[in-house]
């Protein structure tokens, strides 16, 4: 479970839904995406204020018809920070792996619901997980306003496993966003989102979100991420998609 864990999905795939929403072809197979993250501050894994994560994601998802699947897991390397020690704690390894199903609901306009399910692969000693599986029931939106502009929402409940050793909390998020097709390879996109953090130590989240893609061809995607919210905390990354 990484930092935003919630928005760094999201991103990825409100990417997904770019390519889907304003493409000729609209029936989706298979699609692999990766990239590389770098976020900053407020931290998931296992309740730090301040902590600096780095990550490659590979995401494998597919869809057929009304169902669609995916599959999430990346190698991190996570740096906490302890100011009053003057003390970094540096360690790095595969994170946990996430297993996403889903059913559409509506077509034109979508409603999809999603299971999610987070398995704890990563290393708890390292900091890299909590150790605990994790379980959320997740509602998106898409709806095609105009041949060139889309909004989504997203909104969800996660189940969390317990850890013994912090107090710990089941928590909700939410995210509301526009697509704009500017040119006919390049798609912009602007989300408001909201996390309940986990941790009652930790403060919720509200912030923003920017993201640009690029159609480098027929079957892969190049796509820039960014956000900022209200715990001080920033993510940016770039992804790539290749699709099938």
């Amino acid at each position: 479970m990484t930092k935003h864990n919630t928005s760094f999905w999201i991103f990825l795939v409100a990417g997904v839904y770019a390519s889907a929403t304003f493409s000729d072809d609209t029936a989706i197979s298979t699609q692999i995406t990766s990239g590389f993250f770098i976020s900053q501050g407020q931290s998931q894994t296992l309740g730090s204020p301040n902590s600096t994560t780095y990550s490659i994601p590979l995401m494998i998802s597919s869809r057929s018809g009304r169902f669609q699947g995916a599959l999430i897991t990346n190698y991190l390397q996570v740096n906490n920070d302890y100011p009053t020690v003057n003390l970094t704690n540096q360690q790095q390894g595969m994170g946990d792996t996430i297993l996403s199903v889903g059913y559409d609901l509506l077509e034109q306009p979508w409603i999809t619901l999603k299971l999610k399910h987070k398995f704890a692969t990563g290393d708890k000693n390292k900091g890299l997980s909590t150790g605990k599986d994790d379980t959320a029931l997740q509602l998106d939106w898409l709806n095609q306003f105009q041949p060139n502009t889309a909004g989504y929402a997203t909104l969800g409940y996660k189940w969390v496993g317990q850890v013994n050793e912090y107090a710990m909390q089941n928590s909700g998020y939410a995210t509301a966003g526009l697509l704009q097709r500017l040119t006919p390879h390049n798609h912009l996109g602007v989300s408001l989102d909201y996390t309940q953090t986990s941790y009652t130590e930790l403060k919720d989240a509200l912030g923003a979100s920017l993201f640009l893609s690029h159609q480098l061809n027929t079957s892969m995607t190049l796509t820039s991420l960014s956000s900022y919210d209200s715990t001080s905390s920033s993510n940016f990354g770039l992804t790539i998609t290749k699709q099938f």
